[in-house]
């Protein structure tokens, strides 16, 4: 006969069980293959650019995790728009008669690479991304929500080609952490600037309802007047 602590033990210890067991199963049947297939396509029909990875699998604590993710520029096959070492994310989907509600509870990017171009005055290599239509699932809207970001040990190249410029800026060592919740986007971001030998690090929060922008801003080795060209023009 059981010991009234022993219930409480035992379905502890099946729950861990099918747990693991349903953890290995996702892992080495679903995601590597079907899953796989199915996020590619899904991708790059709604990037419009050429995607691939080496793995995806599930972890409970880490959630989904990407492996040497790689998103090419758009009509090529070769050059690369952005790229990591590991994306991970949390992932929460809710249902409804009228729309599809996503939570990602984290997104965290492990050595990222980014390679944005100015094409014109009003155009970057990722104008296209911003003005693609709202996503839908099963013919019904889905609004995404997004409550955090930290990018990790990040790169950024920036390259003005407008006008027949041909002018490059690489940010490196960037490390990036926004906290979204309902007072507002916090922000904590630093980089440098190998050109320069520059240093940028800054703090605070913006709360978009009211516009209201409070932020702690470090510049070391930085020409501003350089980077007046992406201001929007003055009407």
């Amino acid at each position: 006969m059981l010991m009234k602590w022993q219930k409480p033990l035992i379905i502890i210890a099946a729950v861990v069980f099918f747990l693991t067991a349903l953890t290995v199963y996702v892992n080495r049947v679903i995601l590597p293959v079907q899953a796989k297939k199915f996020v590619t396509s899904q991708a790059e029909a709604f990037l419009k650019r050429k995607v691939e990875f080496e793995a995806l699998h599930f972890n409970w604590v880490k959630g989904f995790i990407i492996e040497k993710l790689k998103i090419y520029q758009k009509g090529s096959q070769d050059q690369v728009f952005l790229q990591a070492e590991r994306l991970s994310f949390g992932l929460i989907v809710i249902p409804g008669t009228k729309q599809y509600k996503i939570t990602i509870p984290f997104v965290n990017l492990e050595h990222p690479f980014v390679h944005i171009i100015r094409q014109g005055p009003n155009e970057w290599n990722f104008s296209d991304l911003l003005a693609a239509p709202p996503a839908k699932a099963g013919g019904l809207p889905v609004t995404v929500t997004v409550a955090g970001i930290n990018i990790n040990n990040g790169q950024v190249r920036i390259n003005d080609i407008s006008n027949g410029r041909n002018w490059t800026e690489i940010l490196d060592d960037l490390n990036l952490k926004i906290s979204l919740s309902y007072k507002g986007i916090a922000f904590d971001v630093s980089a440098s600037l190998p050109r320069t030998q520059g240093l940028i690090t800054a703090q605070g929060y913006y709360q978009p309802l009211n516009r209201d922008l409070h932020a702690d801003v470090d510049l070391k080795n930085i020409r501003p007047a350089e980077y007046l060209r992406f201001l929007p023009p003055v009407e």
